[in-house]
């Protein structure tokens, strides 16, 4: 515990470091270093981020609300309904611990702690503030705190902004959110995949990625624009927002609910460790709110309404209906077909972006084009320029084989870096697991170049966890699957493949010796195979108790129980299996449990090297230069 609160340190000491701002350059790009003028640059620049540019003059034509899909009456009864104490229980027990409070320094643990005293108390509180149409002041204060983005950190845009908000707050967003995200499915065509449930931007990818293989392989002159939306979530007018939800049906009562989270709220900008002075928020949806990604995407979803009725889009053969778009929050892929597409495309953004003041950004936008486009490629807005490669999208590269390779690029040194940061670690997959199933992969059409080896050396998973789990014979692919959530067996085989080329033969003639039980050492061979020697680090008896109980901790191992009778202690030997090899000399070790006067029973399955017929069991095998294996997801 001790060693991971250790690193745990280290590590917000190492972020916190990476977060002071030294510098910063000017609106004139003039660098500054005075920590006083530093700070009131970034307080400068987030009030005007959050100074609303919305005209009630300027409003959509109704063409951008015509088709839209209307929310139905049971939702929308379900919407207005009460608020209840099981509703707000429900969305704390689904809040995560270990989490920067708001700016009451009230935190997760304690509401758990103190719900029971809490509960009424804090729905009358809920109550009373959606009934007068105004928050309490702490709930409606947001700390502002900057996380670096890639880029120049000198400029302050590549900050990018989180709210830390009030547990309070986020008790009640999520409770509303919950309700919301019954409801937002009716609104949200299939295309947009962002916050939607049963919906993953997988969907995205493989798409994308579809599209490109069909169009190059048949011939289909094909472009797609990525759209770059400058801060889209910062950028949400707030009485936009109200007018898209009624367009959509939404109730008035529901919508009401909604705006005491947004009325009068204010935020307070954490700078080098300080807090300034709060400013205003008149737009933008807070990213620490639970219902800020399904308004984001309620804002944004008359764009992409427009989009796909007046473009013509991609039509691919044995396929009904056209594909004009593809959306994952403000990440949207639009597919067009001529310079018709192009003009629409520009014309439909500009008034969208005049009504609603969300900002495109084509400098930062990319095209990419595929086929022979024999007549000339179209002409894209303010110099655009055409990619033939790939592109990357929602974090993957795609396209052409060349630009595809780019997502291997450096993955190998990463994750090799990861775990042997952890090596200190038992190896045991409890204490692994979360590390590597966070670095899982999915590759749906290739082997990753040098990953799976490269893991095999990071002892992520033992020997002596294979065979117990696969068998000595090393051929239960299937089992091998289950204990590291692999779906699928030809990686499970791979591995077992490398474990066999690993191993040289007279090591897998012992192996398979042992799991017939027939192992056993020769006493008359002055350097045998096979040896037995105590560890006594393993004994245990009645006497020897109270040494254990200061040496096991209770993470790793049960209490040992007191006994009123005096009994011979067990004797855990550890069968060392040497093979002699000038090479590469190895080691294996089985452990048994020898009782005196009993013979070896061979079992086809497993079997004990010593032990009743009772008592057969397989033991761990312990490979000295064991190469562990990855929870690695390739499908």
């Amino acid at each position: 515990v001790e060693k991971v609160n250790c690193v745990i340190e280290t590590g917000i000491t190492k972020n916190g470091q990476r977060r002071v701002i030294h510098s910063l350059l000017s609106g004139t790009g003039q660098e500054i270093t005075e920590p006083s003028q530093i700070r009131r640059r970034a307080v400068s620049f987030y009030s005007t981020l959050y100074t609303s540019e919305y005209e009630e003059g300027e409003t959509l034509s109704e063409g951008f609300w015509n088709g839209l899909p209307q929310v139905s009456e049971e939702a929308n009864s379900q919407l207005e309904g009460p608020l209840t104490i099981q509703e707000l229980q429900t969305a704390l027990q689904g809040m995560q611990g270990r989490r920067a409070p708001g700016i009451d320094g009230l935190s997760v643990e304690f509401y758990k702690a103190y719900w029971d005293v809490l509960s009424n108390d804090l729905l009358d509180v809920f109550n009373e503030s959606l009934a007068s149409g105004s928050m309490p002041v702490s709930c409606r204060t947001a700390v502002i705190t900057l996380l670096p983005k890639k880029g120049n950190l000198q400029d302050i845009k590549n900050w990018r902004p989180v709210s830390l908000l009030c547990v309070d707050y986020k008790l009640l967003s999520k409770a509303l959110a919950t309700r919301l995200g019954r409801a937002v499915e009716q609104v949200i065509q299939r295309d947009q995949t962002y916050c939607v449930p049963g919906r993953s931007m997988v969907d995205n990818v493989h798409l994308i990625r579809d599209v490109l293989e069909v169009s190059s392989s048949l011939d289909i002159n094909t472009g797609l624009i990525s759209l770059d939306q400058e801060k889209a979530f910062d950028r949400v007018e707030h009485s936009f927002l109200w007018k898209v939800m009624e367009k959509f049906g939404f109730s008035a009562g529901f919508i009401a609910k909604i705006k005491v989270l947004y009325n009068n709220i204010e935020s307070v900008l954490k700078f080098n460790g300080g807090l300034c002075a709060p400013f205003r928020v008149c737009r933008g949806v807070r990213q620490g709110c639970a219902l800020s990604d399904m308004l984001y995407t309620l804002s944004l979803e008359p764009l992409l309404s427009k989009i796909r009725s007046k473009l013509q889009g991609l039509f691919l053969p044995g396929f009904n209906g056209n594909l004009v778009l593809s959306a994952y929050a403000d990440d949207v892929v639009v597919f067009v077909r001529d310079q018709t597409d192009i003009d629409v495309l520009v014309d439909i953004v500009r008034e969208f972006s005049s009504a609603s003041a969300a900002r495109v950004n084509w400098k930062k936008s990319e095209a990419l084009a595929v086929g022979e486009w024999s007549g000339g490629l179209p002409v894209l807005p303010q110099n655009m320029v055409w990619r033939k490669d790939g592109f990357k999208y929602l974090g993957v590269f795609l396209g052409k084989e060349i630009v595809v390779l780019k997502n291997w690029e450096d993955v190998t040194e990463k994750i090799e870096g990861k775990l042997s940061k952890w090596k200190w670690l038992l190896p045991q997959m409890s204490f692994k697991e979360p590390l590597i199933h966070k670095a899982r992969l999915d590759v749906s059409n290739s082997e990753t170049p040098g990953l799976t080896v490269a893991l095999c050396r990071s002892k992520t998973l033992c020997l002596q966890q294979l065979v117990d789990a696969v068998g000595p014979e090393l051929s239960d692919a299937q089992a091998l699957g289950s204990l590291l959530g692999l779906h699928s067996v030809r990686v499970a085989q791979r591995i077992l493949q490398l474990w066999s080329q690993i191993l040289c033969p007279e090591e897998k003639r012992l192996l398979r010796s042992y799991g017939r039980g027939g192992a056993r050492p020769d006493p008359a061979d002055p350097f045998p195979e096979i040896y037995l020697s105590p560890g006594l680090g393993e004994l245990t008896g009645p006497l020897l108790q109270p040494s254990l109980r200061q040496t096991r901790t209770a993470a790793r191992d049960p209490p040992i129980k007191r006994t009123s009778q005096l009994a011979p202690p067990t004797l855990i030997c550890d069968w060392k299996i040497r093979v002699r090899s000038e090479t590469r000399p190895s080691k294996l070790s089985l452990k048994a449990t020898p009782e005196a006067g009993t013979a070896i029973h061979p079992n086809p399955r497993t079997a004990s090297l010593h032990g009743r017929p009772d008592d057969y069991h397989r033991r761990l095998l312990t490979h000295k230069e064991s190469l562990p294996f990855p929870r690695i997801q390739l499908s």
